[in-house]
């Protein structure tokens, strides 16, 4: 593992330029209209590997990322948050209690007040979720939700 936490990343001369171009970084976007170069990468400690079709929010400070999928397309269930205030940047990897989603990806979340609801998304088995979870942050807990799906 290197120093930046990049290895199982491929490089940019690598064969795989162009589908690493949508597993980007975490970046910042400055709107002072009077910096020539608006957006920068965000160098953080402990950081998951980099991913895509996740679903992410803020709350209090803190940027929370749920699923996704890696470069090897390989869905994942990781959770992490990072204090965006904070001077040392550092990547928490969250373990909730309770019954947390399968791996996915392309799933749709939002939050309100205190919790996050995530829903549908693909599986590893690029089957397509009809589930609705609720992740308490006070409580660090998921719950499954029961509802009443029909799709025709």
């Amino acid at each position: 593992m290197s120093k930046n936490n990049t290895k199982d990343y491929p490089s940019e001369s690598s064969d795989f330029k162009d589908l690493t171009m949508k597993f980007t970084p975490l970046s910042r976007y400055d709107f002072d209209m009077s910096i020539a170069d608006n957006w920068c990468e965000i160098r953080a400690k402990c950081a998951p590997k980099r991913r895509c079709y996740q679903s992410s929010f803020i709350y209090q400070n803190e940027l929370y990322v749920f699923g996704g999928t890696d470069i090897s397309e390989q869905k994942s269930d990781d959770f992490y948050k990072i204090h965006l205030q904070d001077p040392e940047i550092k990547w928490v990897k969250l373990n909730p209690t309770g019954q947390c989603p399968e791996p996915i990806a392309y799933h749709s979340g939002t939050l309100y007040k205190e919790k996050y609801y995530v829903i549908g998304g693909e599986n590893n088995y690029k089957v397509n979720q009809r589930t609705l979870y609720t992740y308490d942050i006070k409580e660090n807990k998921w719950e499954k939700k029961k509802i009443d799906v029909s799709l025709t």
